[in-house]
């Protein structure tokens, strides 16, 4: 569990809370209806509420549900060295079968 929580989960935890106070209100907009257009029926959590403005009140669950929608939803304002961290860490993810 402590893995799960301090590595893997981390990575998102510290890109989310790196990635979100640099946007945009508009980007925020934008983040949100991609969220809500985006298909969460394969995923074990579900994302509600305005993650773009709560993501400091996450736990651990709600970082996991955001971990599996990331990297699609947050592509277009990553550079290029969180892009690849992500895409990364989902192949961690994969390889232990967690998320």
């Amino acid at each position: 569990v402590e893995f799960l929580h301090t590595i893997l989960l981390g990575a998102c935890k510290y890109i989310l809370k790196h990635v979100m106070p640099k946007l945009s209100k508009q980007q925020k907009r934008e983040i949100l209806a991609s969220i809500r257009s985006f298909s969460t029926s394969g995923l074990s959590t579900k994302m509600y509420g305005n993650v773009c403005y709560y993501y400091n009140s996450f736990v651990g669950r709600d970082f996991k549900g955001w971990s599996q929608m990331a990297l699609f939803v947050l592509n277009p304002y990553l550079n290029e060295g969180e892009r690849k961290v992500l895409l990364s860490y989902s192949k961690v993810m994969s390889i232990f079968e967690i998320v």
